[in-house]
């Protein structure tokens, strides 16, 4: 979960009547997830690990070296057989295309993706080879979000709609 705190809620609070303040916050948060999605959309750079190779050649993941196998992204595993031929099972979910957003409230709101191996790419489980692959914790993609002040812009776009409406 990823808090994001807003200052000056008190004096907004008297300026605005309780449902006008909730539906105001209510777009900013689906909004603010929205932004979150967008973020966490894209995939890191490829590397060897995703690049077809033949048989018998090799490739390190951490402390380990892997032979004849690689990962096609959009497809799943693949590995070279002896005869020269490939093989492979089509696991992949596209984790790319399974994001959406849920608005809970006028302060809450979920990002998720609905690939069963999520979790351990873009979550707080994530796997270190995933890390080490480039891939940012969704986290992170807010934490760079709020950073940049896109949360707060978007906060202070709505609230200023809903004083003049």
């Amino acid at each position: 979960m990823i808090d994001v705190k807003v200052e000056g809620l008190e004096e907004l609070k008297k300026r605005l009547d309780t449902k006008r303040f909730a539906a105001a916050s209510k777009v900013a948060i689906g909004k603010c997830a929205e932004e979150v999605k967008i973020e966490a959309i894209p995939y890191p750079p490829e590397g060897n690990w995703n690049s077809p190779r033949g048989y018998g050649s090799a490739f390190d993941i951490g402390s380990r070296k892997v032979v004849n196998r690689w990962y096609q992204r959009l497809y799943g595993a693949r590995w070279a057989r002896v005869d020269g031929s490939v093989g492979g099972r089509n696991t992949s979910e596209q984790m790319q295309q399974r994001w959406y957003t849920q608005v809970k409230n006028s302060w809450e709101a979920k990002v998720a993706n609905k690939a069963s191996y999520a979790p351990w790419v873009k979550g707080e489980d994530q796997a270190q080879f995933h890390k080490a692959h480039g891939w940012m914790k969704l986290s992170d993609d807010a934490s760079n979000l709020a950073k940049r002040g896109v949360f707060l812009k978007i906060f202070t776009a709505q609230v200023e709609k809903a004083l003049e409406g």
